[in-house]
């Protein structure tokens, strides 16, 4: 199952919706981890060494940071990234949509946005 990694502003109204409807998920939020108030690109680096899709409300930053990884040919996490005037039940099912397909290769590579 894919395991998310949610950015210290990402909706915390999200990752519990989220949580109650697949009560299996693991979404780990940046805030309880050393991860908290580090940089944009450690957390894409933390993100792709322990195998997490990162869950982002930073649409302006994060896709030059991941980027700049891709160019360097470093690892990727999967980017799931969400603007804040967005649908939060929207959101919700589309997160659902992606843990219940678990196929990470079908969003690699690519930062996503959601809803879909």
């Amino acid at each position: 199952m894919i395991r998310f990694l949610a950015d210290e502003n990402f909706n915390g109204v999200i990752v519990t919706g989220l949580r109650l409807l697949v009560p299996t998920v693991e979404i780990l939020r940046i805030q309880d981890t050393e991860l908290y108030q580090r940089p944009d690109p450690i957390i894409l680096s933390w993100a792709a060494e322990k195998r997490y899709a990162l869950l982002t409300h930073d649409v302006n930053t994060m896709p030059g940071y991941f980027y700049d990884r891709a160019k360097a040919n470093q690892p990727l996490p999967l980017l799931f990234m969400v603007h804040n005037d967005k649908p939060i039940g929207a959101v919700i099912k589309s997160l659902q949509f992606i843990i219940e397909t678990d196929d990470e290769a079908a969003w690699a590579g690519i930062p996503q946005y959601l809803p879909l």
